[in-house]
């Protein structure tokens, strides 16, 4: 019932919700919903912290919440055995490119011989966007002449404009000009149901392979465009609207990198005390 009556008319994420129920709720599948009590989600919490993480153990816990929230809603009487258990605390990643890795980095994109995969990892860093919109590409979204990308839906239900890069708008060109199969998608394949790339986790294993690059996650394209705009006292405000955040509270992990902006800003006041000695 959430999946139908929720998920499925309402989330664009609909499929992410389908795989994590199948995988770590299946245990479940053969219980009543009264059966599963506080006692026992607290354990699983626990085991899932062991076995796959923090993050993997919150998420399960916050989707199970959702979904019993959802069957009390639509009149199951009972109570959430997920409410009152405590999210374990998480680490906000900060990891991004570098300054001595992007000479290795680029060597490895160059390496590769698919231009798409090429263009694929290029674009994920020089425009900031999320994985699976750049994956999603279509060339009717481009607009050559005012060079920015237009995005219909996000992750947070809205349409994005990004403008695009001198290197970004030289990446599409060079990718349209190669391309001898025309497809309305950027990254195109014969293989997937969707007709464009889905799956570029063994393309980008073989990267960091070749770069020698270690703990570096294909969402930290995305953040070193951020972190980089932040070292070159870009506000919080213009990085959120670059990256498309919802929210303010998304884009405070970059506030960190605002070091010289803020020695700017103590050696400004200190030359004004001084000047009135």
């Amino acid at each position: 019932m959430f999946m139908e009556r929720y998920s499925k008319p309402q989330k664009r994420s609909w499929k992410e919700d389908e795989r994590t129920i199948n995988k770590y709720y299946h245990h479940w599948f053969n219980r009543k919903l009264s059966a599963i009590s506080k006692y026992d989600v607290s354990l699983y919490h626990n085991q899932l912290r062991a076995e796959r993480g923090i993050y993997v153990a919150n998420r399960m816990l916050e989707r199970l919440k959702a979904m019993y929230n959802k069957a009390i809603e639509w009149g199951w009487n009972w109570e959430n055995p997920a409410l009152g258990i405590k999210m374990f605390k998480e680490t906000k990643r900060e990891r991004f490119i570098l300054p001595h890795e992007f000479q290795s980095f680029f060597a490895a994109v160059e390496a590769e011989p698919d231009p798409h995969i090429r263009a694929f990892f290029l674009l994920l860093l020089y425009t900031g966007a999320r994985r699976s919109n750049v994956l999603a590409m279509r060339w009717d979204q481009i607009d050559w002449q005012l060079k920015f990308w237009r995005i219909p839906l996000t992750k947070s239900g809205e349409p994005q404009t990004i403008p695009l890069t001198d290197e970004a708008i030289k990446v599409l060109k060079a990718l349209k000009e190669a391309d001898n199969n025309p497809s309305p998608w950027v990254f195109p394949s014969a293989t997937s149901a969707s007709g464009h790339f889905m799956d570029p986790k063994k393309a980008w294993q073989r990267l960091l392979k070749n770069a020698n690059l270690q703990d570096l996650r294909i969402h930290d394209l995305r953040r070193t465009l951020g972190s980089y705009m932040t070292m070159n006292n870009t506000s919080l405000h213009i990085v959120g609207k670059a990256l498309g955040h919802h929210s303010s509270d998304a884009t405070e992990v970059y506030a960190r990198l605002q070091v010289e902006t803020i020695r700017q800003a103590s050696q400004g006041a200190i030359n004004l005390m001084h000047k009135n000695c």
